[in-house]
């Protein structure tokens, strides 16, 4: 028996920002649905019968909500099954029809291209309202968007808009989405110049824009200006907010609003005016013509930056990132009186980090951004307190991943736009359990791990965790810890102690290899690798191979442990990368030596072969590309196998014959795979119908022998749909394809028996067909195999009848698993029979039957009553009298076996011998 562990490395140069279901062919779908995502990096999958553990740097698990959705005003829930965008929302406004206007950095809002603007209606459907903002470019995006009346202006850091130039600035039809000649141009001196806010005179005749520019139409503009609607000119409002520390990363206006002939600005600044003179720190309010500054309005922020207003009344609310309003105490929300210019005394909600978008509805504030305590109550980036007191409303609570950045209310249902990829997910920081059929977090599951892990092992009931974390549960436990893996709770005997990162583990028995960065375990010095008693956590002593540089990888097989990793030496004598050790003493195994020229990150063993997966080029001196194979005994290259991944790859897992890649590739052989890829593993040739496509590193790999695989990562997009950190594909099926399958069916014969049968058209090296059955339509047993025909290019007809099923009313899902000559396996679409119950008052005897022949009672008088073989064809027929009784007598020559008798629609099985 072997156990394997992916590799993890450091992942500080990489920012996590993301389950699809694609479309099954015969014998080779693609994916599953799985609906959870994590907020965060996934670097570790292990699945234990119906639960998947997942493991990495995140704070949350839930349902997959990615960037933008309507929510229920009551509840802050979906209110619609929206069409979901593939990338960030910044901006979003009420269509006054029950629909949103949405702005971002996105390509795709459902299954529509709509890039960077695109409208949702009531329904939640997209409409045809496509202005295609500047294209499918990452460095471009819409931050603003105001309607008024049949037009929608927009402010952003586009250069285009339908195809014409539009740059930062344009307005386009709110029905047709087609520009409209208002074209100013906003310009910088260096980056690219973004508009983050917008506002309009109540005439409607100037539009007021803030950001982060230093001209407009031509003329010199710090950061806010005015232009006439009708004819494009700038006009002379010229408020100049700059930062007196010269050019800061937060230097400009990111909210303002116009009220009669003031106009209020936030952002990051501390100076105004013509001449720069005035100090205003991140508020101002300014006159609507000049913009000169109001200077009885004086109400300094202390903090970064002002991100948010929203004026209701007299009431201006201000959100950002701050400690103080008018030297007063207030965490990043305030409001203040516009009358009195002074701060409203009685509202301090106390949020404690940042505030980016607010939006009023009645007596309600409703707030979004990057914080999780409200009045000191989890609150995660969205949340609603009461207008006038700030006090939480208990009811809004959305419970977003990642912060909610647009905000946008109307009626009973806001829109919450963001960077977030879920919503109503539980808190899980760095550990959870999913129930692997609904992808739920399991409630009673919650150690609370408090830094990244790298790395997962079970047995039996416990769960074993690698990292850079140093508390579990609030108890110290540095790098290394045990859980029970049902409840999650601290096995208080294990206690390592390891003094630096642990990037992966391996299980062997009552043995627990560590590998990492480390040099000390418990007080005694170990270099990178050692290993522990796994039920007390003590080292051994006698184990001490002293790896020279980082070990990433292990794998145990009997005797023998394999490391992978950065490595030269391994106990004093070279070992590039790659090296195996006597699994109880640590001595190097002396004639196992390939000899990696670069990083090896994963490792998989298959009966007698290695697998390696990393950043090498060559293998023993011969050209492999990040992936090879070799002899698990001698350390010889397999010559044969060169699937040839052109970046590097982090995970390996082998089930039967495939052997699954997760990376950071694009092509594996030549040919197109995006971060994920499965090959046959005797062959190392390409599998043709896995392709999931990650669009951002693939990290851990855990297939367990299912039907479906899960893995995990930074991506936040899979299958071309939004999916962060985890995601589910089903199960490879190498190509070529042995079988071409025409036809699959199961039907209920009667409710005690389900009849399936298919059909091929072509067979290659076909050895068999098993079929599986499954009461939850996730895990499945054998039911029967039948035999292929081998190779055949005729067509060929199969059946096989299950007999033996489980009473009551049930629902059974039904599948092939074909199996080829040299063990390859592909699976089937699943079929669906739903049985009503038993067959309720018949009854045979004798039975089995010893010459065929039986009665049966119970039946309704005048009722036909057949019997037919395992293929479901009718051998005998006869009538039950008026007594509700048959006779049955099979004609001479069946063969023994298990027949169904039919009475109507109830049915019994009889035994011939």
């Amino acid at each position: 028996m072997f156990f394997v562990t992916r590799s993890f490395f450091r992942l500080g140069w990489l920012l996590a920002v993301v389950l699809c279901g694609l479309a099954r062919p015969a014998l080779h779908a693609q994916a599953a649905g799985q609906p959870y995502v994590t907020n965060g990096t996934v670097n570790a999958v292990l699945r234990d019968g119906n639960t998947v553990y997942v493991g990495g740097s995140f704070t949350q698990v839930g349902p997959s909500v990615p960037y933008g959705v309507a929510t229920a005003t009551a509840s802050g829930l979906p209110a619609t099954a929206a069409a979901r965008p593939n990338g960030p929302v910044y901006a979003a406004v009420a269509d006054g029809a029950g629909g949103w206007y949405i702005g971002g950095a996105f390509t795709r809002v459902g299954s529509s291209a709509r890039n960077n603007l695109a409208q949702i209606d009531a329904s939640g459907a997209v409409t045809a309202f496509n202005p295609d903002v500047n294209g499918p470019s990452a460095s471009t995006s819409v931050r603003a968007l105001l309607l008024s009346g049949s037009t929608l202006y927009l402010g952003g850091n586009f250069t285009a808009v339908g195809g014409t130039a539009r740059y930062g600035l344009a307005s386009v039809d709110a029905g047709t989405g087609v520009p409209t000649s208002f074209a100013p141009v906003v310009g910088a001196s260096f980056g690219f110049p973004t508009v983050y806010a917008l506002g309009l005179n109540a005439p409607g005749t100037v539009l007021y824009l803030g950001g982060s520019f230093v001209g407009v139409g031509g003329q010199p503009r710090n950061n806010a200006a005015a232009i006439t609607i009708s004819t494009g000119a700038v006009t002379a409002f010229n408020p100049n907010p700059t930062n007196s520390s010269g050019f800061s990363p937060y230097t400009g206006v990111y909210a303002l609003v116009v009220s009669g002939t003031t106009v209020y600005l936030g952002g990051g600044f501390d100076l105004l005016g013509a001449t720069a003179s005035t100090v205003r720190s991140n508020l101002a309010a300014v006159n609507a013509t000049s913009g000169n500054v109001n200077t009885a309005f004086n109400i300094g922020v202390a903090g970064l930056y002002v991100k948010s207003l929203f004026l209701n009344g007299t009431t201006l609310y201000v959100g950002g990132n701050f400690y103080s309003v008018d030297a007063t105490s207030r965490n990043n929300l305030a409001a203040v009186n516009t009358s009195t210019r002074s701060l409203v005394a009685g509202f301090n909600p106390n949020v404690n980090s940042e505030v980016d978008a607010l939006a009023v509805s009645g007596s309600t504030l409703y707030l979004g951004g990057d914080f999780t305590t409200v009045g000191g109550t989890t609150r995660n980036r969205a949340a609603a307190v009461d207008a006038g007191t700030g006090v939480l409303a208990a009811g809004f609570n959305p419970n977003a991943n990642n912060p909610v950045l647009a905000l946008a209310v109307a009626g009973s249902t806001a829109y919450l736009g963001g960077s977030f990829t879920g919503l109503g997910g539980s808190t899980r920081n760095n550990l959870a359990a999913l129930d692997a059929t609904t992808g739920t977090p399991l409630a009673g599951f919650d150690p609370n791990v408090n830094s990244t892990i790298y790395a997962l092992q079970q047995a039996g009931g416990t769960l074993y965790l690698g990292g850079n974390f140093t508390t579990v549960g609030g108890t110290a436990r540095n790098r290394v810890a045990a859980v029970d893996a049902g409840t999650g709770a601290l096995v208080p005997d294990f206690d390592p102690n390891v003094n630096s990162y642990v990037y992966t583990l391996a299980l062997s028995g009552s043995t627990l290899y560590l590998g990492g960065e480390f040099t000390n375990v418990g007080g005694t010095a170990r270099n990178r690798i050692a290993a522990v008693d796994a039920g007390t956590g003590a080292l051994l002593a006698g184990f001490d191979p002293n790896a020279n540089n980082y070990v990433q990888a292990l794998a145990v097989a009997g005797s023998t442990l394999y490391l992978g990793g950065r490595f030269t030496s391994v106990g004093g004598t070279a070992r590039n990368r790659v090296a195996a050790v006597d699994a109880a003493t640590g001595a190097l195994a002396a004639g196992f030596d390939p000899g990696a020229n670069n990083i090896v990150f994963a490792l998989a063993l298959s009966g007698s072969t290695l697998y390696l997966g990393g950043e090498f080029t060559t293998v023993g001196g011969t050209a492999r590309n990040r992936i090879a194979a070799v002899d698990a005994g001698t350390g010889a290259l397999a010559a044969g196998f060169d699937p040839n991944a052109n970046d590097i790859v982090y995970a390996l897992a082998v089930a039967g014959n495939t052997l699954y890649l997760g990376g950071n590739f694009t092509t594996v052989g030549g040919t197109a795979r995006r971060r994920i890829a499965a090959l046959r593993a005797s062959t190392g040739a390409l599998t043709s119908g896995f392709d999931p496509g990650a669009n951002a590193t693939v990290l851990a790999i855990e297939s367990a022998g299912s039907s479906r695989v899960y893995f995990g990562g930074v991506f936040n997009e899979v299958g071309g749909n939004s999916q962060s950190g985890l995601a589910v594909a089903d199960a490879a099926v190498n190509a070529p394809l042995p079988v071409r399958l025409t036809a699959f069916t199961a039907v209920a014969d009667g409710p005690a028996a389900v009849r399936l049968a298919w059909a091929t058209a072509t067979e290659q090296h076909s050895k068999a067909f098993e079929v599986e059955r499954s009461l939850d339509g996730t895990t499945f047993e054998r039911r029967g195999t039948v035999a292929a025909a081998g190779s055949s290019s005729a067509a060929r007809r199969y059946a096989l009848l299950d007999d033996r099923l489980p009473g009551g009313a049930v629902t059974l899902y039904y599948r092939l698993r074909q199996v080829d000559t040299d063990g390859t396996f592909s699976y089937s679409p699943v079929r669906t029979v739903g049985l009503t119950g038993a067959a309720e008052g018949l009854a045979l005897f004798p039975n089995p039957a010893p010459n065929g022949a039986a009665t049966l009672t119970g039946a309704q008088p005048g009722t036909a009553v057949t019997v037919h073989d395992a293929l479901g064809r009718p051998v005998a027929t006869t009538m039950a009298d008026a007594t509700g009784t048959a006779a049955l007598v099979l004609p001479a020559g069946l063969p023994a076996g298990v027949y169904v008798v039919r009475a109507g629609t109830r049915a019994l099985r009889l035994t011939v011998e």
